[in-house]
This record gives structure tokens, sequence and C-alpha cells, in this order.
């Protein structure tokens, strides 16, 4: 997994902002979007216990189960049963058939996304894309249409089978940003990025000898993010070094 770079970030934000559903999408996004926003209240209420924003919940279900009460969070396997593909056996607690909230907070839980600090516009996208995979930002180098088809930043190539890319294959679904800036076009409000919403943080000096609360609530954010760091309130060279890949800036009173 690689961690959120500062790269990444600005590619992320760069698409987002000029992304625009091909016209004849249109109509399509309109009924998955109105069919999300009719579920909300169901949505949120898993949201509100996993904590996290319920539109995440809401498009990571379309994109796996087609929005499909009756299957699983993880992978679109029914309810009926422990799930069948990757991730294979979950939930692991609890006899089936299960109900979608059960499978739903395992699901998150799983992967990892239960209370985290941050729920930013790249914080959301580099999220839906870890929840599918990298694969596309390797030897195919594609922008992942479980991201962005629909929109101009696709056109074709698709993982068709675990580890077997098809260069001409087409996604038929509506990726996860198309969906985001469709629900943020009719109210939903986005996260401001961690520099802004937790500006605090940014702001902790390079001090490796000395401890810091907030030294430890940077590094557990930055760990989020795949920058494995030893949360211990200690500032040093490589917190500030994490911060400098995720944001393009060193700690105070790093000079480098």
């Amino acid at each position: 997994m690689p961690p959120l770079s500062k790269q990444m970030r600005d590619e992320y934000t760069n698409l987002f902002s000029t992304l625009s559903t091909r016209s004849n999408k249109l109509a399509e996004v309109k009924v998955v979007v109105d069919k999300i926003k009719a579920s909300r209240e169901r949505y949120q209420k898993v949201a509100d216990i996993v904590k996290l924003p319920w539109y995440f919940v809401a498009i990571t279900h379309q994109l796996e189960a087609s929005g499909n009460f009756n299957k699983h969070l993880h992978n679109g396997d029914s309810l009926n049963a422990r799930t069948i593909q990757v991730p294979k056996g979950r939930p692991k607690v609890g006899t089936p058939p299960f109900t979608w909230e059960e499978s739903a907070m395992d699901a998150l839980e799983w992967e990892g996304y239960k209370k985290l600090a941050s729920w930013s516009l790249s914080s959301l996208l580099y999220r839906f894309e870890m929840y599918n995979g990298f694969g596309y930002r390797k030897g195919n180098r594609i922008y992942s249409p479980y991201l962005w088809s629909y929109c101009q930043h696709y056109n074709k190539g698709k993982y068709v089978a675990d580890g077997h890319f098809d260069p001409e294959a087409i996604s038929k679904q509506c990726g996860a940003a198309v969906l985001l800036k469709a629900l943020e076009s009719s109210g939903e409000k986005i996260e401001a990025e961690p520099e802004t919403s937790k500006r605090n943080l940014f702001k902790v000096p390079l001090a490796p000898s000395t401890y810091n609360p907030d030294a430890v609530a940077l590094q557990y954010l930055l760990n989020e993010y795949g920058y494995k760091l030893n949360p211990d309130g200690h500032a040093g060279n490589k917190t500030s070094e994490a911060v400098y890949n995720f944001s393009g800036k060193y700690l105070p009173g790093d000079n480098r």
C-alpha cells in the first residue's frame, strides 16, 4: 500500500476539481444518487457507529454490491453465508444469515476505517482506491475506474479477474469519485484537508527529545495513510519527513 503522498493528494484534488460526468451517463448517475440518498438513514446508522461519513458507506455499498441490502459490503456476496470471495470468511463472528448492518460494520472495521481522524477529499479518494486496490498505479498506469469511471479521466482498461488486466475492457459501473462529486453538488459537505481542519497538529515543532501529545495525534494521523511511525510523541526527523511527504512542508524548526 503506497502512503498518501502530496503528489497523490494533488492528483486526487486536481482530477476531482476538473471531473465532468459524461453526458450520456448523467441520467444513470442521477438514478444511483437518488437511490443512495433514499437510503441515507440506514447508511447513517452504521456511519455513526463506525465514525465516518455516511456517503463513504453508501458509495462503497453501490460499488461493491450495487446498493443491494441483501449482499455483503465487503464484496457483494450473499448475506446468507460468510463471504466467499476476497476477503473470504467474513464476518468471523456470528451465524449467517447476517443483517446488512452486521456485515457493513465488519467490513469497515476489517478495512481499518473505524474512528479515523480525517475524512477530507484526498482521504476519501485514497480510501476508496485502497478498498479496491492500487493495481492500476502499477504497470498499466491508468486512473482507476473504481474512482473515475463515467467521467473524462477514464476511457478503458480494467482488471477483469484477480491479477488479470484487460486493456480493452470498459467498466460498466459509475466510479466513486463521480458519485461523490454528484453528492457534493447536491449539498453534501466534504471535510477540509487536515492542514486546515487539524492545523494545530501541523504546527508541532521538531523536538525529538521532548514529549508532545499533539505529536502523538499527528503520528497516528499520518499512520492512517501508511507512514508507519512510532506514535511516541517525540517529533523527530522521521515524523518531519512523513509530514513533508504528506504535505510538502517539514515541521517547524526543521530547516531542510
